[in-house]
């Protein structure tokens, strides 16, 4: 909830008194969220109010349109939309990135599921405030991530309304039974549902919309030739029913990832020890959290499968007289042991044509992870099969799993990747010496505005080495496969160098000095000293120094299959 708007910040803390569980060990914690959230709300607030009206106008119209038509779906029009599905930890962020691969498709990123109130100008803002204070990695998983990583679309509902688990999840523990029943949006009143449903379909939409404005720069595309948006997030198995009501029959595609239920089980209960930094109240403790999964999992592949079973799933008439269907369901071992052939059988099942271009990226991204492990799994391998607590108990109540999922059939024989490292290939466009280059010239190029600015506003603008750090390290490492701890720290060194150079002259254009015949040169340093080292000017000096640091030094700065 780093960037949620104050509002849904208003609505976690008011809902069930979940405040009165906040306590004074937790305050710095809550005063740094609410902090970022003001900074969120202060930037995202003017598209905010410029588009929601345009986008509930649009709700309502859709909404009347479906009701003149005699159906549920108020978005019946549009790109296709296909839903990644499968509970926690059963391998769905890496068929999320395994599709994104395929640049036919558009996902949110991250920055855009944090700050999902904003547009355009506000998502390119919340990049730069997020990047300082982002890991490289998730920090339940050890999966690579940032900014512009495809994320899941339940963080921006979340954010947008609160309307999900995850204030329950990961903020406020206590209180659980309440966000709960958004999980399979079953109990849940017709205004809790309709805020649930403005939200996904809200989000969904400013994706597609973002997504044909890009089209029309960059591919000379008419608005209408948008690619299909692909979304994933691990509620969603538990929602398919919705979601088809919501977007229509004819739109939505779900692709179904499933894994032994005992490994799934015991990931997710180490997934949840990781959420203690960012709750506000004390957390359960394991055998609560294990008994938690086990029946929110459970529900949420019976959910599922009573969906599917709704829906025709054995074919509808395609192209060609090809067979479509509108899921298609994967095993985890078989995506492991043969990614590729996987998901051109996905692919045909869902009427989605396969190309060699998406093939190749997809092979690259699979050679980037061959060697990934997470600290879990490198823990795990001490542990002895039958060894972990509760084991018994899962196969009991989950056991049925296996025949449902086919789990009961071995994997498929494991295959070597193909050899597409000669296709489609991406050039790296610098060197890393040419970037130290670039990151110098940007530097002086920020100086030389800087002082411009300061001269216009009569104002040393102190606070503008937060964005001329920011725009060091971007352009930086713009073009590399990777950034440096030594470009990091040459891009932080420029960010403190061009403040300090800048500061004779953005002083001297002040109002104390400007009409002066002679500058009291004394006078001058004295005042440079002081507004350099002023307590309110560290907080912008801290801010531009680690953002330039980090955004030079990030380490994965190309999309999967890039």
């Amino acid at each position: 909830m780093a960037l949620a708007s104050l509002d849904v910040w208003i609505r976690v803390l008011c809902t069930c008194g979940a405040w009165r569980q906040v306590r004074s060990r937790y305050w710095l914690r809550l005063a740094g969220g609410l902090f970022t959230s003001a900074v969120g709300t202060l930037l995202t607030l003017p598209e905010r109010l410029a588009l929601w009206p345009v986008l509930k106008w649009v709700w309502h119209r859709r909404g009347a349109s479906a009701d003149r038509e005699g159906g549920d779906a108020r978005s019946a029009h549009g790109p296709k939309i296909l839903f990644v599905l499968g509970y926690y930890r059963s391998g769905t962020t890496h068929m999320h990135y395994l599709l994104s691969a395929d640049q036919r498709f558009v996902t949110p990123r991250w920055y855009q599921a944090i700050a999902p109130a904003g547009f355009v100008l506000s998502w390119t803002i919340a990049r730069w405030l997020l990047v300082p204070f982002l890991a490289g990695t998730r920090p339940q998983d050890d999966v690579a991530y940032g900014p512009e990583w495809p994320a899941e679309d339940d963080f921006a509902v979340n954010n947008v309304s609160a309307a999900c688990t995850m204030p329950g999840r990961m903020v406020v523990p206590g209180s659980w039974d309440h966000y709960k029943r958004f999980h399979d949006l079953r109990g849940l009143s017709e205004r809790e549902m309709e805020r649930w449903r403005w939200s996904q379909w809200s989000f969904v939409k400013r994706i597609e919309w973002a997504d044909a404005v890009r089209s029309v720069f960059r591919r000379g595309s008419a608005l209408c030739n948008s690619r299909v948006v692909l979304m994933k997030t691990p509620a969603h198995t538990a929602r398919v029913g919705e979601l088809v009501r919501l977007f229509g029959a004819d739109r939505v595609r779900f692709i179904h990832l499933s894994r032994d239920a005992d490994a799934v089980v015991r990931s997710n209960v180490a997934m949840h020890g990781r959420f203690g930094p960012y709750m506000l109240a004390d957390g359960p403790g394991e055998t609560e959290v294990r008994e938690r999964i086990v029946e929110e999992y459970d529900l949420t592949e019976r959910r599922f499968l009573e969906d599917a079973a709704s829906i025709d799933t054995d074919g509808r008439g395609g192209e060609s007289g090809r067979s479509e269907r509108t899921i298609s369901r994967v095993r985890y071992q078989d995506l492991i042991a043969d990614p590729i052939g996987e998901l051109r059988r996905a692919y045909g099942e869902l009427g989605l044509a396969w190309s060699d271009r998406a093939e190749a990226r997809m092979t690259r991204y699979l050679r980037n992870v061959a060697d990934y492990r997470t600290a879990a799994d490198q823990r795990k391998e001490s542990v002895k099969p039958g060894a972990v607590r509760g084991a018994e108990s899962v196969f009991e109540r989950l056991g049925w799993m296996r025949e449902a999922f086919g789990h009961d059939r071995p994997a498929l024989e494991r295959r070597t990747l193909p050899d597409r490292s000669g296709a489609s290939e991406r050039s790296v466009a610098r060197t890393s010496g040419e970037a130290f280059v670039v990151a110098a010239i940007t530097a002086m190029a920020c100086g030389v505005v800087w002082v411009g600015l300061a001269t216009l506003a009569w104002d040393r603008m102190d606070w503008l080495i937060w964005p001329t750090g920011a725009i060091i390290g971007t352009l930086g490492v713009r073009g590399l496969s990777s950034g440096s701890r030594g470009l990091g720290a040459f891009a932080a060194i420029l960010t403190v160098v061009v403040m300090l150079i800048v500061a004779v002259p953005a002083t001297a254009m002040t109002s104390d000095y400007r009409h002066q015949s002679s500058l009291p040169w004394d006078h001058l340093w004295l005042s440079i000293r002081r507004g350099v080292l002023a307590k309110n000017n560290l907080v912008w000096v801290f801010l531009g120094v680690v953002s330039a640091y980090r955004l030079a030094s990030r380490k994965h700065l190309r999309l999967p299959g890039d």
